[in-house]
């Protein structure tokens, strides 16, 4: 069964979408306003990780992409928390070209569970789920400072 629930989080209303207990997609700035307090794993961690960086997030999920954005996207979970690698450094480890990192970080369907805002470009902090300005971009201003700050 697909389940939705929307939490509220310091950055906007999350969307979380799960299919029989496996979480599918988190969408950030979710236009979605009713809440669900229902405390699955996801959103139980979601939530403390807003509280504390350092939380593990270590729900089920599945990831929907290609062979290279999977291969992008699961490399992010070498990135510790607090730290960044630019788009080049993430396409060398790669073998690959940073727009092309880009474009696959830009279709990541779970961003912070896989953390491509730790990906930042070599003259500033590049762009985020599509975006390079707005409230998207200033979340990941948020993320990026809430883990190297703590």
């Amino acid at each position: 069964m697909i389940k939705q629930q929307v939490i509220k989080t310091p950055i906007g209303a999350i969307k979380i979408t799960s299919l029989n207990d496996v979480v599918t997609g988190i969408e950030l700035h979710s236009s979605e306003t009713q809440t669900n307090n229902a405390q699955s794993t996801a959103t139980t961690q979601l939530l403390n990780y807003f509280k504390n960086p350092l939380q593990k997030l270590s729900f089920h999920y599945e990831f929907q992409g290609t062979d290279f954005q999977k291969r992008v996207c699961y490399a992010l979970r070498a990135i510790p928390t607090g730290k960044t690698l630019t788009y080049g450094e993430l396409a060398k480890q790669l073998n690959s070209h940073p727009r092309a990192v880009g474009q696959a970080l830009k279709r990541n369907p779970l961003p912070i569970l896989l953390p491509c805002h730790r990906v930042v470009s070599q003259t500033g902090i590049g762009g985020f789920s599509g975006a390079r300005k707005g409230e998207k971009i200033t979340s990941k201003q948020w993320l990026l400072n809430h883990e190297i700050g703590f």
